[in-house]
């Protein structure tokens, strides 16, 4: 009798119609934290159906769910889980709760951080940019276009992957930079589907991309899926020493097959060139040259200070030197800027020990 009293009281705690568990809107592998590889899992569950949760809503808060789904992810969390809003159906609405909670967390469960795999860029595949370096002109918008994989290194069986995109923004203008996933790629083709989730942090120069496939069908190939784009601050010449570098990264790369098995994918990095800043090695001496006034209204005062000058060149926002004069050995030099129209430039003085160039300001 006694037996009979144990398995009653088990069949009945592990029964699916009073399992009980909490899932927090976003958060679809249970982790403790909302963010882009959440995405990576929907895509596994996606078009699943099941009970709607009671009283289901979308804000941050604990609910219950009360009866399982039929299907799991190979971890064996239920289904339930990728049910985001709630409404009884994994699809496109819940990929929105993901970007509404991103970044939450809860301590429902030991917080788990998403594993990245090490990779190697000499033996795995990894992300390139369109070129080895890019110039940027302060002030003024640029982009670089992003492969993934390539003909040597193709990734087999995709369903999804996410990655972050870093700016610093001491150098990127805060709103400027931004995220484009190409129309057609390798991992989204015309006649598949996939939904992708691209959250921008302005605040921070964080982009996150998250793609992930649809349609349970993995992918194979390489090549180009996006573009990034930003703008550089006009003051940047004036805020980099000698020895900084500004630079683009991609990191934190999650690539998930079929069955969510992890594959090791390499980030990158860019360096950016600024139109206008010598690329020769920076001499303090040039600290000693002084121009006034900035801005000015025609006509600007040199005084070198015995750092000769040999030339100097005023330079537009597009690259384009519109001025130059050679200079003679004085330490005093005016140039007349009354013909150039009003606007922003670059000052280049070309000496003996290196170049020195800063930002003008222009007014009629």
């Amino acid at each position: 009798m006694k037996s009979i009293l144990l398995f009653a009281i088990s069949l009945f705690l592990f029964s699916p119609f009073c399992f009980t568990q909490t899932v927090w809107p976003g958060d679809v592998n249970n982790n403790g934290i909302v963010n882009e590889v959440d995405l990576l899992y929907l895509g596994f569950a996606f078009n699943a159906t099941g009970s709607s949760r009671i009283n289901a809503t979308s804000e941050w808060a604990g609910q219950e769910i009360t009866t399982v789904w039929e299907g799991a992810f190979p971890n064996d969390l239920n289904f339930a889980f990728a049910d985001c809003n709630g409404d009884g159906k994994v699809d496109i609405a819940d990929a929105q709760v993901i970007e509404a909670n991103l970044n939450l967390t809860h301590d429902d469960v030991p917080f788990i951080k998403d594993e990245i795999l090490d990779a190697s860029p000499e033996v795995d595949p990894e992300f390139y940019f369109s070129e080895d370096e890019i110039t940027g002109i302060p002030g003024e918008q640029a982009e670089i276009l992003i492969s993934l994989g390539d003909n040597d290194k193709i990734l087999e069986d995709i369903l999804g992957v996410s990655f972050t995109i870093k700016l610093d923004t001491t150098y990127f203008e805060k709103n400027s930079s931004q995220f484009e996933l190409d129309d057609v790629t390798w991992i989204t083709p015309f006649s598949d589907k996939a939904t992708d989730l691209i959250l921008e942090n302005p605040e921070q120069g964080i982009i996150k991309v998250a793609i992930t496939k649809t349609d349970q069908k993995p992918v194979s190939g390489a090549g180009f899926i996006g573009t990034v784009s930003f703008v550089l601050i006009e003051d940047i010449i004036d805020l980099l020493a000698p020895t900084d570098t500004v630079t683009l990264q991609i990191d934190s790369v999650t690539v998930v097959k079929g069955d969510l098995t992890k594959v090791p994918v390499a980030g990158s990095s860019i360096i950016v060139d600024i139109e206008g800043r010598s690329t020769s090695t920076y001499n303090p001496i040039l600290d000693k040259i002084k121009f006034y006034p900035n801005p000015n209204n025609g006509w600007v005062l040199l005084q070198t200070n015995e750092v000769p000058i040999e030339k100097v060149e005023l330079v537009n926002t597009l690259g384009q030197t519109i001025y130059q004069k050679p200079l003679s050995k004085n330490n005093f030099h005016s140039l007349d800027l009354n013909h150039i129209p009003e606007g922003s430039y670059w000052l280049r003085m070309i000496t003996e020990y290196g170049v020195k160039s800063t930002p003008i300001q222009k007014y009629n």
